[in-house]
């Protein structure tokens, strides 16, 4: 059994107006873009098991790296006062769903972005930019001023993301977790 240490994982806290420019993003060919409905709750956790079960993220949030986990988390989310489901996407290549993202308002109208999940098979085909896009498309019909979120600094592909859809660094915040000495941390 391995020794595990009491580490900190460095992560953003990233906002940008809802308002304003948004880039312009196209889903590939194949691919289609779902809102939410109740009957998607099995394909969100789904989704959000797959792509986050092998990453820091599970360490930090044991929720997203299962199935179950992520099922309760998904009925938690869509039944909250502050869901917006406008703001709640899934992405579906051909009979897969690949890629989804939840969304949840906080009084004072900001809109914070729960999840991205998009499956590391179908990463570099600009799926999260699709998911963003319609998660502000959402804060916007809810009228919401700000869009927030929170990424590993260690996921450069994510903050890459975020960085380019003109989210900014708001705050660094360290969690702490428990990690083999071979994982990667500060």
């Amino acid at each position: 059994m391995a020794t595990l240490f009491r580490n900190y994982v460095k992560r953003f806290r990233m906002h940008r107006a809802v308002a304003g420019w948004l880039p312009e993003v196209t889903l590939p060919a194949g691919f289609v873009l779902l809102p939410w409905d109740e009957s998607h709750m099995i394909p969100h956790a789904d989704i959000t098991a797959r792509t986050f079960r092998t990453t820091i993220d599970a360490r930090l949030f044991p929720n997203l790296g299962r199935y179950e986990s992520c099922l309760d988390l998904m009925r938690v989310i869509s039944s909250h006062s502050d869901f917006i489901p406008e703001s709640t996407w899934l992405i579906r290549y051909q009979t897969e769903y690949v890629a989804c993202i939840q969304a949840l308002g906080q009084p004072g109208g900001t809109g914070v972005i729960q999840n991205v999940a998009v499956h590391p098979g179908f990463q570099g085909h600009g799926l999260g930019k699709v998911l963003l896009l319609g998660a502000m498309t959402g804060f916007r019909s809810h009228k919401m001023r700000e869009a927030r979120l929170e990424v590993s600094a260690k996921n450069d592909r994510a903050v890459r993301l975020y960085h380019g859809f003109g989210f900014q660094q708001m705050k660094t915040i360290y969690r702490e977790t428990q990690t083999e000495p071979s994982d990667y941390t500060i």
